[in-house]
C-alpha cells in the first residue's frame, strides 16, 4: 500500500495486477494477503464480495 492509499493486488485467476483506491476506513481492514474481488468490467474492487468500495486505477498488462 502506498501513501497515497493505492493498494496493489493481483487476481490470481487471470494473472492481472492492477491497483485500487481505498479509503481510510477500507485500508484500515485490508491485510496482506486477504482476498478481494475485482470486476474488470466495472473498475470496481469489493472486500466482502457484495458492495463495491474501491475503483481500480490501473491493470498492468500479462506478462
Amino acid at each position: 500500500m502506498t501513501s497515497t492509499g493505492l493498494i496493489t493486488a493481483t487476481d490470481h485467476r487471470s494473472g492481472k495486477t492492477f491497483q485500487f483506491q481505498a479509503n481510510e476506513a477500507v485500508r484500515d481492514t485490508l491485510r496482506m494477503g486477504q482476498h478481494v474481488y475485482a470486476d474488470f468490467g466495472t473498475q470496481q474492487v469489493s472486500v466482502d464480495g457484495a458492495q463495491p468500495c474501491c475503483a481500480i486505477m490501473s491493470v498492468a498488462p500479462i506478462p
